[in-house]
């Protein structure tokens, strides 16, 4: 294997829960939350040249192949998540429909941020090069987005 499918396979497996996780936000769809992490990643090994920040390159992709398939999807759903159709042996599975739902209440720019920054672990500046908005907005997103989630969580403790 070459070095640069290696560097690209060690990516892919250090990144694709994260990648898939913040697909997954946007199109509220699990198959078309994998077409947008495919498409990333056909769109990266297409690439003539690695960039140098591959995450921030793979999230951006990920973000437009999903912005776009939300587009085009006439039967948007409320709920943004599809836990019926997620591998069973996700940890604490009660725990996992609980934060789903308390996510879902979240508006749209506060819950990919929230997403992008707990489970992706990234920066205020990578979610701003991602989201393509200023980085004080997305410290004001996430800001809020925590906010309404410790406010759920508190209405949810009997």
């Amino acid at each position: 294997m070459s070095r640069r499918a290696e560097k690209i396979r060690t990516f892919y497996e250090n990144h694709r829960q994260g990648l898939f996780s913040y697909a997954l936000t946007i199109t509220g769809d699990c198959a078309r939350a994998e077409d947008a992490v495919h498409s990333a990643v056909e769109k990266l090994i297409a690439r003539p040249l690695l960039p140098l920040n591959m995450k921030l390159y793979a999230f951006r992709c990920v973000r437009n192949a999903a912005v776009s398939a939300w587009r085009k999807d006439e039967s948007r759903r409320e709920n943004y998540f599809e836990f019926e159709s997620l591998p069973a042996n996700l940890p604490d599975r009660g725990r996992a429909e609980r934060m789903e739902a308390a996510l879902a209440k979240l508006g749209d720019d506060e819950r990919a941020t929230v997403t992008l920054k707990i489970f992706d672990e990234l920066t205020f500046r990578e979610i701003a090069a991602i989201r393509g908005a200023n980085q004080n907005t997305i410290a004001s997103h996430y800001r809020r987005g925590i906010e309404k989630l410790r406010e759920l969580c508190a209405e949810d403790k009997p």
